[in-house]
Order: structure tokens, then sequence, then C-alpha cells
């Protein structure tokens, strides 16, 4: 699980379970995690859970962390009359269109047998090139 990307998906899983369960799932994810991952209960993972669980200890706390500051933050300053509307979107424009995907390209199909004989014979000239 040191992959960057997975661990962002687990990050979007326990944002997702948040909304689901109430913001009391967070800690109490990271509670369990953490008696998992001390004590006698870490010695009986093997090294590559271990290893997974401290990054998700990791992902929850700076969650939790996130989770708890939002109680404490000041609000945000309320809109006052002299700030300017946003401008609309024009009803004349077009709508942007989404970037196409790429395609990947399709390598041709190879006929095994003539892969080998080619291997084969490509080796012979090197052979007989030494």
């Amino acid at each position: 699980m040191s992959d960057k990307g997975t661990l962002g998906t687990y990050y979007v899983k326990i944002m997702a379970q948040t909304l689901q369960r109430g913001l009391d799932y967070a800690p109490g994810e990271l509670q369990r995690y953490l008696s998992m991952t001390s004590g006698d209960r870490a010695t009986k993972l093997r090294p590559e859970k271990l290893e997974q669980f401290k990054q998700r200890v990791a992902v929850l706390q700076h969650y939790v962390g996130i989770l708890e500051g939002a109680d404490s933050a000041p609000a945000p300053p309320a809109a006052s009359e002299h700030t300017p509307p946003e401008p609309e979107a024009s009803q004349d424009a077009p709508p942007a269109s989404p970037k196409p995907k790429r395609r990947r390209k399709r390598r041709p199909a190879v006929d095994p047998e003539l892969k080998r004989k080619q291997r084969r014979k490509e080796r012979q000239q090197a052979g007989g090139e030494l």
C-alpha cells in the first residue's frame, strides 16, 4: 500500500464513510488501527500488513486532525454588500467539451511460433559471430 494513489483512495474512502456513518467514524477507526499496531497484537501481524496498517494510521491521524481543526476554525467572513457578484456564464457560449480520452495503441498480434523462429535465428547468428 505504499503507492500514493492507494493512500489517496483510502483517504477518499474514509471521507465517504465519515459522511455515511457520522463524525465519530474516523476517530473510532484510528483507535482500532492503533490497537492493532501496538503491543502484542502487532507481533502477530505479517510485516507487510503491519506497514499497511501504519500507513492507514497516518492517513487517519491526518484526517482526524482536519476534523478536529474544523471544529475550532473560525467561521469564514460573511459576504459584504461591496463584494462584486460573480460573472455568470454566457448562454450564447457553447458548453466546454470534455477532454477526449487517449486511446492506447494496440500492439499487432504476433504469431508465437514466428517469434520463436526469429529468436532462434538471432541466437544462431549471434553465436556464429563470436
